[in-house]
């Protein structure tokens, strides 16, 4: 049947099934977690969306990108303010993923994200205060 994929972000783990592309949340940041909750086992949360084929870790923020070519964003904004790393145009942190222009391929930090336009071109969003945007 296959082995889960892995994806590991600063402070979350993304497990995506092998098979049907669900994907299941560790840790605190998204999803509308809780930090100060006491228990590991209140950390773990199945990913509203359907079968996830690209996933995308940052420190604060996910990526996804479905079979079907949608994509989304969401982030965490807790222990950092949020830039406007989600890509969405706005600074509002999203604990459930929301849409976003469609990529090919996406590179994320701490406070900013960077990808490429199916098509071509690049977009560039979040916080670029140590010229980590060019």
């Amino acid at each position: 049947e296959g082995r889960p994929a892995v994806y590991c972000g600063g402070e979350h783990t993304f497990l995506r099934h092998p098979k049907s592309g669900v994907g299941y949340q560790l840790g605190g940041c998204g999803l509308g977690f809780d930090h100060d909750r006491p228990k590991a086992s209140k950390y773990v949360a199945k990913v509203p969306v359907t079968a996830a084929e690209v996933i995308i870790p940052g420190y604060y923020h996910n990526l996804l990108r479905q079979a079907d070519g949608q994509c989304f964003a969401y982030g965490c904004g807790r222990q950092a303010p949020n830039d406007g790393q989600l890509g969405k145009g706005t600074t509002d942190e999203d604990t459930t993923p929301v849409p976003i222009a469609a990529f090919e391929t996406a590179g994320l930090g701490g406070h900013h994200t960077v990808a490429t336009r199916e098509g071509g071109g690049v977009w560039a969003a979040g916080a670029g205060w140590q010229g980590q945007m060019g």
